[in-house]
């Protein structure tokens, strides 16, 4: 199989290259705020419809209504387009590992629940079994290590469903965004 082309474009980086974690993390912040955004008229209205409805069951409906807007939002536009408005605004898109292609709408599926279990089971069940932070660290360094440690720098959800996050053509110009640890 012939390598990717990796093209350099002024001012963008090369086309076909592995996304740094940098641009993977800015994407999914705006991904998550647009989002939150797409999903606050609907909170709006259950607010209004049900106000005498109790605070801790307003706050898991919304959470709720949040985590399902979100992801119909990340699995229907990353199917359709192979990026959301995240990963587009950060000129990188999800292709197929093997061939560089459109992925597949199980593959994009697979790689969400992975993502999404793998961080209900570190952000959210470890802190409710009032696991020590060390070990919550720990988890998500584990989640992380293959994203940071491999060339193609493919995180445990992509390797799970085989897919890959690239710079995209026409990426959007200026420097890669730096991770902090």
């Amino acid at each position: 199989m012939d390598a990717p082309s990796h093209r350099r474009e002024p001012g963008r980086g090369p086309r076909g290259a592995p996304a740094s974690l940098g641009r993977r993390l800015v994407a999914f912040v705006v991904d998550v705020v647009t989002a939150g955004l797409l999903g606050a008229p609907l909170t709006a209205i259950l607010a209004l419809r049900v106000p005498d409805l109790s605070e801790t069951a307003f706050d898991l409906i919304s959470q709720i209504i949040g985590l399902t807007v979100f992801v119909i939002y990340s699995v229907v536009i990353t199917t359709s387009r192979g990026q959301t408005l995240g990963k587009y605004l950060l000129g990188i898109r999800i292709v197929a590992a093997g061939t560089l292609t459109a992925p597949s709408a199980s593959q994009i599926v697979t790689r969400f629940l992975a993502l999404g279990g793998s961080l209900a089971v570190v952000v959210v069940a470890l802190p409710a079994l009032r696991v020590a932070p060390a070990v919550v660290g720990v988890a998500l360094a584990v989640l992380a290590a293959p994203g940071v440690l491999r060339p193609d720098r493919r995180a445990l959800h992509d390797l799970m469903a085989g897919t890959t996050v690239i710079r995209a053509l026409g990426a959007a110009p200026g420097p890669e965004p730096q991770a902090h640890s």
